[in-house]
């Protein structure tokens, strides 16, 4: 059983340090409600990034029994709105990709 919370609270750990990049990269970016894309591509890349690692390792934390309203409020890793502006963000660059690609 330890090794069991080990490996969600590692997953945890791992969602915030991604969570806390992913705020950064809007903050210096000038978008603190992350209601927008960054324009820089690098950026927009670099998010991209992170939030498929974020969503692995939320996968892998659900598979875990993370509970999003027990583990993640309370960890401060995000909130269902956050999070859902993330999703949107994401689908925005996949979405300028394919329409200029």
């Amino acid at each position: 059983m330890g090794m069991f919370v080990d490996k969600l609270d590692a997953n945890i750990k791992l969602m915030k340090d991604l969570n806390d990049q992913i705020n950064d990269l809007f903050v210096e970016s000038g978008i603190e409600n992350i209601d927008r894309l960054p324009e820089n591509r690098e950026v927009q890349a670099k998010f991209e990034s992170l939030f498929r690692k974020f969503n692995k390792a939320l996968d892998c934390a659900k598979i875990q029994d993370f509970k999003r309203n027990v583990h993640g409020d309370a960890s401060g890793i995000f909130n269902e709105t956050r999070y859902n502006a993330l999703l949107l963000r994401y689908k925005e660059i996949n979405h300028t990709k394919n329409s200029k690609g």
